[in-house]
C-alpha cells in the first residue's frame, strides 16, 4: 500500500507568498526533508488555520516520520474542512490502515471511493483493507474494480494477484503478477510478490530465487525480498548463501518486536565474548529446532544463557541446562534485558546456524532433547491401560494465531487437517492411537465419533509433560508443529505431513531431513490435498505392524529354541 497522498492545492485561496512556500513544502517532502517541510507547513496553518491542502500535507509528513495519531488528527480535520473531498477520505484510510485498524480503514476506502467513483486507487486499497479483513469476494470484487477504471494500474493487478493466492488461485494469480511486472517491470514489489508466489506455488523455487534477484537488483535493501529469497535458497539446500539473506528479518519492521537492545552487541563467532546470550526469537517450533546449537557454542569455550519461551522452560531445563549452558525464560519485559545474567553479547537462534557454518552436510543431527524420567515413568503407568499394541502419537492441526498476520494464518491452514481425513489411518488395525493435539481440533476429538483415541489434553500442561508422553509412544504422526521438533529433537520416530509448498527447513522432493534422522516426511502432490498422504500413511502404519509382529513372532521363536 502507497504512502498518504499530497495535496497539490487546498480549500481556502491563500496569498500568493504563502502559495509559493506550499509549493516549496511540497518539493521538500518528495526529496525526504520532512522536518524542512513540516515547519513552513505549520507557518502557513498558523496564518490560514482551515486551509484544508496543508493540513493534508501535514498529516502525510506525521504518517512518514512515525507519528500515526497525530497524523490522523491532521487527516480528519482536513476531511472536517472537505467532507466530500475523496483524496483527503482516502488519506484517512491510508493512516487507520498503518494503525492496523482494518475495519476503520475499510470504511474511510469505502467512502473515498464513493465520492469519487473513478478513482481507481481508492477501489484498490479498498480491496487491500478488506484483505485483511479476510473478506475475500469483497476484496476481489474491488480489485476487480480498480483494475477495470484503470487497466494500467500494475498495483490493481498485484493487490488482486495477492488475495487470490490466500484463496490458493495460484494459476490465476501467477498470470495476474506477471500482468503487473509487464506494466511496472521495474516494481521491486511486483517481482518481489511473484518470487512469493512462485514458492507458495511449490516446486518452482528456483523460479522464485531469480524473481527475488531480479527484486534485489532493482530496490537492493528491500528486506521482504532479501529474506524471502533467503528461504528459498534454503530450501534449495544453498545453506551458506540462504543463512546470510535469511538475516535480513532484522531489518525495518520484519522481527522489530524482538530486536534486542543496540547496546548489546552480536556475537558473530568472536572467542573473545566469553558469555552469550541465545535467545528464542520466532515460534516455539523454531526454538524446539535450533536449541540444540546451545551446548556445541559451550563447547567453543563460551558460556551460554539460553532464554525461551514460557511453555519451554522445563523442558529446556531437563535437556540442555549445565555448568556452562544457563536456561532461562524469556521475560515480561522482552526484548529488554532486565532480570537476564550478565552476558557480553547475544545472538538469535536462527542466526546461530551462520554464525556456526552450518551446511547441508555438517547439521548437527545428535538426539538433544530429553524427558524427564520421573514424567516418563508416569506416563508408562498411565498408559498402562491401553493395551497391546502400536503406541501412536496424533497431532493432526496447528495453532491458529488470530493476532498473526494472515499470510502466518493462511499457512497454519494449509498445513492443518482432520480427523475425518484420517479415518483410513484410524482404521489401522494393531494400533492405540494417543491424542498430542492441543487447541484447536480438539473439539472434533471430543465429538463423540473417536472414542478410540486417548486423550492426553488434560495431562499435557507443557512440553515437559509431552515430552514424558512422547518417550513412551512408538511413533508419532503429525502435521507440521512444534511437536514435530520436539519427537525429532528426542530421536523418536515421527511422520510428519507437509503441506505441498513445504517450510523450507524441510528442503524440497526428500522424505528424510538432515536435521532430525528419525523424522519421515509424507507430503502433498500437486493436488494439494490430504488424502494421497493419508494413504501413504496407513500403508506405511500397515507396513510397520507388520514387520513389528514379525520380528515379536522370531523373538518368541528364538525364546522357545
Amino acid at each position: 500500500m502507497t504512502q498518504t497522498v499530497l495535496s497539490r492545492s487546498g480549500g481556502k485561496p491563500i496569498s500568493v507568498n504563502l502559495l509559493k512556500d506550499f509549493g516549496k513544502a511540497s518539493k521538500l517532502y518528495e526529496k525526504g526533508r520532512f522536518v524542512a517541510a513540516q515547519e513552513i507547513l505549520e507557518r502557513i496553518v498558523a496564518c490560514c488555520p482551515d486551509h484544508s491542502g496543508t493540513i493534508n500535507n501535514l498529516a502525510a509528513i506525521a504518517s512518514r516520520i512515525g507519528n500515526l495519531p497525530k497524523a490522523l488528527e491532521y487527516a480528519l480535520r482536513a476531511v472536517k474542512l472537505e467532507p466530500t473531498n475523496g483524496l483527503f477520505m482516502r488519506n484517512v484510510g491510508q493512516i487507520l490502515f498503518e494503525m492496523k485498524q482494518y475495519e476503520q480503514a475499510a470504511a474511510a476506502f469505502r467512502i473515498a471511493a464513493q465520492l469519487d467513483p473513478s478513482d481507481a486507487k481508492s477501489h484498490s486499497v479498498y480491496g487491500i483493507a478488506l484483505r485483511h479483513l479476510e473478506r475475500w469476494d469483497e476484496a476481489t470484487a474491488a480489485s476487480l474494480r480498480a483494475i477495470e477504471l484503470d487497466p494500467t494500474m500494475a498495483d490493481a493487478f498485484d493487490n488482486l494477484a495477492i488475495t487470490l493466492i490466500v484463496q490458493r488461485d495460484y494459476g490465476r494469480a501467477l498470470q495476474l503478477f506477471h500482468e503487473a511486472i509487464r506494466l511496472a517491470p521495474r516494481s521491486p514489489s511486483a517481482w518481489n510478490n511473484l518470487g512469493s508466489c512462485l514458492g507458495a506455488i511449490g516446486g518452482r523455487t528456483a523460479e522464485a530465487v531469480q524473481a527475488l534477484r531480479n527484486a534485489l537488483a532493482l530496490e537492493p535493501n528491500q528486506a521482504a525480498s532479501r529474506m524471502n529469497l533467503g528461504m528459498a535458497l534454503l530450501k534449495l539446500g544453498d545453506f551458506e548463501n540462504g543463512w546470510r539473506e535469511y538475516e535480513a528479518r532484522w531489518q525495518g519492521s520484519i522481527l522489530s518486536t524482538v530486536q534486542r537492545p543496540a547496546s548489546l552487541p552480536r556475537w558473530e563467532g568472536s572467542p573473545t565474548q566469553r558469555t552469550l546470550l541465545l535467545h528464542a526469537e520466532q515460534g516455539l517450533g523454531d526454538t524446539l529446532q535450533f536449541c540444540r546449537y546451545a551446548p556445541l557454542v559451550a563447547a567453543r569455550g563460551h558460556r551460554v544463557v539460553l532464554e525461551v519461551q514460557p511453555e519451554l522452560l522445563e523442558l529446556m531445563t531437563d535437556s540442555l541446562a549445565s555448568e556452562d549452558v544457563e536456561v532461562v525464560v524469556r521475560s515480561e519485559h522482552y526484548p529488554a534485558l532486565d532480570g537476564l545474567p550478565p552476558v557480553d553479547a547475544h545472538c538469535p537462534l536462527m542466526s546461530v546456524p551462520m554464525v556456526m557454518g552450518t551446511r547441508l552436510d555438517n547439521v548437527p543431527a545428535a538426539t538433544y532433547l530429553r524427558a524427564d524420567a520421573g514424567r516418563s515413568a508416569w506416563w508408562r503407568e498411565r498408559l498402562a491401560g491401553l493395551g497391546d499394541g502400536m503406541r501412536v502419537g496424533l497431532v493432526w492441526a496447528g495453532s491458529p494465531r488470530r493476532d498473526a498476520s494472515i499470510a502466518v494464518r493462511q499457512t497454519d491452514v494449509r498445513r492443518s487437517t482432520t480427523l475425518a481425513t484420517l479415518a483410513p489411518l484410524l482404521a489401522v488395525p494393531g494400533v492405540r492411537f494417543v491424542s498430542l493435539q492441543k487447541g484447536a481440533g480438539l473439539d472434533e476429538l471430543r465429538s463423540g465419533k473417536f472414542s478410540e483415541i486417548y486423550d492426553a489434553d488434560a495431562e499435557l500442561k507443557s512440553f515437559a509433560d509431552t515430552a514424558g508422553l512422547v518417550a513412551n509412544l512408538d511413533l508419532v504422526i503429525c502435521v507440521d508443529t512444534s511437536i514435530s521438533h520436539l519427537v525429532g529433537g528426542m530421536g523418536k520416530p515421527v511422520w510428519m505431513m507437509s503441506r505441498y509448498d513445504g517450510c523450507f527447513r524441510w528442503l524440497e522432493d526428500r522424505d528424510d531431513t538432515p536435521w532430525y534422522p528419525s523424522m519421515r516426511i509424507f507430503r502433498q502432490g500437486t493436488s494439494r490435498t490430504w488424502e494421497p498422504v493419508v494413504a501413504s500413511l496407513a500403508t506405511a502404519l500397515s507396513q510397520a505392524i507388520a514387520t513389528r509382529a514379525g520380528a515379536s513372532a522370531q523373538q518368541c521363536s528364538i525364546a522357545a529354541g
